[in-house]
């Protein structure tokens, strides 16, 4: 790590610590244990850019389900750095890079551990202290801060039966469906805190397929959705928690996509996969599904009507943190509505591709672009208050080589903005002038593979690099060829192509967001 983290400042996040008095028990070590690991959050650590040093005080089970790689304890780079025999001067400053980057991350360690070793001391009564080493009496310099949290949990910190059989309860409980799936998550990650304090931890098959029927009950995502998690290999907390994180995301835009897009006639008003191309059933299915749904719902309605009691005694620790997560559920929704609406890819289904109709104009396959005229709406002279049409005449409007942004065409139009100036198709006469056959020579391999859209849309008329939300469905009418095809997407398009279509290829070649 660049930076150094000092004793004064890791002590600064950890100070005020909830009272252990008169004597440790379950509910005040978790809040201890919560408000060390809320300090060590806060702290930079390039472990986890999410989590900082929470792996020093977290035990290596619970961890594990925040993060995929175990936390360790950083090693001790010596007192100088090591050079190769021979090492040229660049060799000799990579290494001392390096050196600087371990030595920083060690000591920064040494002094949160010292930060909260300290806090530990002040807080606790003497009398609570065991050493891990027998015939001695207290703490020592040679324990870990997990170490003395497990000996202080282990004699003081287990939770009773009643605590225990509470807390499987909510961990079986059925899911809200008005909340994120990350709420889930939370709560079941607590649970297995509180079973790993017991000594009896659920495994990690437990917890996924817990995960899994509790969503399904939730009937917030279609069946497909987990049929394509059976496919997933291998099945993981971690992979789970990503699978369903863009699930969720898929389910939220296509919401809203159905909302706007069916409001302007773009698509028909169907379930909230349709313009996702996820519902490819017919109506029997669907309806089956319905059924399925329903009387899945139906079972979780009277579970949680038998679990509500039961969780409802659960430690008030735990009841306030899950609490704490639901009052900030429209934030998190309203991040994930931001995501692209093609952030996660899936697997192609199956294409059908229909067969080309025959234009009354084409274009030949290989026109110098000086000479060739294409079929598409061109801007004949200045624009309005966009300033001059982009080169060629092709610009929609907004500035110089800048088409209208795809959000506000509709508004534009209406207002005369965006210096379309007299559009019009421009056909070729077979034959006619300004035809020269084909290029003598090969065109350039591309160089600039950046997309200028974080996106992986596609329309058939306007090409592979445009903006959010614009697609071959959202396509506006005054854009798109003749032969427009709203089946056309980046899955589908070689198809296309092969069928004899003649989609826009422009930005096909680009592969790289913009940023990286």
């Amino acid at each position: 790590m660049n930076s150094l983290i000092t004793y004064d400042e890791a002590a600064e996040f950890l100070k005020n610590p909830p009272s252990l008095s008169p004597r440790p028990d379950f509910s005040k070590m978790r809040a201890l244990r919560k408000h060390m690991v809320k300090a060590l959050k806060q702290l930079v650590c390039p472990q986890s850019a999410v989590h900082g040093w929470t792996g020093m005080v977290l035990s290596p089970m619970v961890y594990a389900l925040l993060e995929p790689t175990a936390f360790a304890i950083p090693g001790n780079p010596g007192p100088v750095a090591v050079y190769a025999q021979f090492a040229t001067p660049s060799m000799i400053k990579t290494t001392d890079n390096l050196f600087k980057r371990l030595q920083n991350e060690h000591q920064s360690y040494e002094n949160i551990r010292r930060a909260c070793f300290r806090m530990l001391d002040t807080n606790i009564a003497d009398q609570f202290k065991v050493s891990n080493v027998p015939n001695l009496i207290g703490w020592n310099q040679s324990m870990s801060i997990i170490d003395i949290l497990e000996q202080l949990d282990t004699t003081y910190g287990k939770p009773d039966t009643i605590t225990l059989l509470h807390n499987d309860t909510l961990f079986r409980s059925a899911f809200n469906p008005t909340d994120a799936p990350e709420s889930l998550f939370y709560r079941i990650e607590q649970c297995q805190e509180i079973q790993v304090l017991a000594r009896d931890p659920y495994s990690d098959t437990q917890i996924i397929n817990n995960a899994v029927r509790l969503l399904m009950q939730a009937n917030i995502f279609p069946l497909k959705e987990f049929e394509d998690w059976e496919a997933i290999t291998p099945k993981t907390y971690t992979v789970l928690k990503t699978f369903i994180a863009g699930a969720f995301t898929r389910r939220i835009l296509a919401q809203q996509l159905q909302n706007t897009a069916g409001q302007m006639g773009y698509a028909p008003q169907n379930n909230m996969y349709t313009i996702l191309g996820d519902n490819d059933d017919d109506d029997t299915t669907a309806t089956d599904t319905t059924l399925t749904h329903t009387a899945m719902m139906n079972a979780a309605a009277i579970s949680t009507g038998n679990a509500t009691t039961a969780a409802a005694s659960l430690h008030e620790s735990v009841i306030n943190a899950i609490n704490q997560l639901n009052a900030n559920q429209a934030s998190m929704v309203q991040q994930m509505a931001a995501l692209s609406l093609n952030n996660a890819q899936r697997p192609p289904a199956q294409i059908i591709v229909p067969a080309p109709q025959m234009q009354q104009t084409m274009i030949p396959t290989h026109v110098p672009y000086a000479n060739a005229v294409m079929p598409i709406s061109f801007n004949m002279g200045r624009g309005g208050r966009g300033g001059r049409g982009g080169r060629g005449g092709q610009s929609r409007g907004g500035g110089r080589g800048q088409r209208t942004p795809f959000a506000t065409h509709m508004q534009n139009q209406a207002q005369g903005r965006g210096g379309r100036g007299s559009n019009g198709v421009i056909p070729i006469a077979p034959g006619g002038a300004g035809f020269v056959g084909q290029p003598t020579t090969r065109a350039a391999a591309y160089s600039n593979i950046t997309k200028m859209f974080a996106n992986w849309n596609v329309c058939y008329t306007c090409g592979f690099d445009i903006e959010d939300g614009h697609t071959s469905v959202t396509c506006p009418r005054g854009w798109r060829k003749p032969n427009h095809q709203e089946g056309f997407d980046r899955n589908n398009a070689q198809a296309y192509i092969d069928a004899g279509w003649q989609p826009c290829t422009k930005g096909r070649h680009k592969t790289q967001f913009p940023g990286f």
